[in-house]
């Protein structure tokens, strides 16, 4: 019974440590409210670097702009506000994209 309870708790940790749900697939980031980096607006973002903060999902464009952003995420969040038009939690840029 104690193997049993080790085994079960080594899979939540591993779980928790590879970001992966109990059931064993990939959590799924929420959608980013950014369309471009956020530290680097003229890149894309590469789709799979994502960083939650304060409730919402910001995308990066690579691994090094989430180390940028983390060091001080009020002057990127600061700065991508000014840049966008936001209704509801739904921005475009001062041109109107999405």
């Amino acid at each position: 019974m104690m193997k049993l309870k080790r085994i079960f708790l080594a899979g939540i940790v591993a779980g928790v440590v590879f970001n992966m749900s109990p059931m064993g697939m990939a959590a799924q980031p929420s959608v980013p409210v950014n369309a471009t980096c956020i530290v680097t607006p003229r890149e894309k973002l590469d789709g799979k670097t994502f960083v939650k903060y304060h409730g919402k999902t910001y995308g990066f464009c690579c691994k090094s702009c989430v180390k940028k952003f983390r060091k001080n995420p009020e002057k990127y969040i600061t700065r991508f506000a000014a840049s966008q038009n936001c209704i509801a939690g739904v921005c475009t840029d001062k041109k109107g994209d999405v």
